[in-house]
């Protein structure tokens, strides 16, 4: 009977000591996988906002080019434009009041162009500035990042340190399995003696 309560007691007290380790470790891995999938969503959004930010900022690269061409395009024919000119008014310097209203034409068109070009800069001005900003933002964003990964690293250190109480649950577990290993030969011994 004494040795029937004691195995009683050593398989009661085994089998708690089993659960509390189970128990231990779904805790430790709920919580790691709570964190993880938090963690990632975070990454993921990053990521995504990221990838956008960088879709915009290539956009507004390739306006940039656009109006430095379109610039270059319209100085260009400015500078043609006052060429033509000058010949026009060198061979016709005998007939320049008939032509007076040709040259003021021309004049015009050039007022014309000049505004296009002021036009252009003022765009280039405006569409480089939102470059800046594009770029600012990316800082912003890159910043984000790099709280993101030291987050990270301190769930992975906290993981460490779960897997690390594991262990120590686990040679608990040993112990205690040695001990009743240890009562159950004593047991033997008293009932053989």
């Amino acid at each position: 009977e004494l040795e029937a309560k004691v195995e009683r007691v050593v398989e009661e007290e085994r089998k708690k000591r089993k659960q509390a380790v189970f128990d231990a470790i779904a805790n430790v891995k709920a919580k790691a996988d709570a964190q993880f999938g938090q963690a990632k969503k975070r990454y993921t959004a990053v990521v995504a906002e990221r990838d956008a930010l960088k879709a915009a900022l290539e956009g507004k690269d390739a306006e940039l080019m656009r109006a430095q061409e379109e610039l270059k395009a319209a100085n260009g024919t400015v500078r043609e434009n006052q060429s033509s000119y000058a010949t026009t008014l060198k061979g016709k310097e005998a007939t320049i009041a008939g032509q007076k209203s040709e040259l003021d034409q021309h004049k015009a068109t050039i007022s014309e162009l000049q505004g296009k070009v002021e036009e252009g800069v003022a765009e280039l001005a405006a569409r480089t500035k939102e470059l800046e900003e594009s770029r600012e933002e990316q800082d912003k964003h890159r910043s984000v990042m790099q709280s993101f990964w030291k987050e990270a690293d301190t769930l992975r250190s906290q993981v460490e340190t779960l897997t690390n109480e594991k262990t120590a649950l686990e040679a608990d577990k040993a112990e205690l399995q040695k001990i009743c290993e240890e009562t159950m030969a004593l047991m033997e011994t008293q009932q053989q003696a």
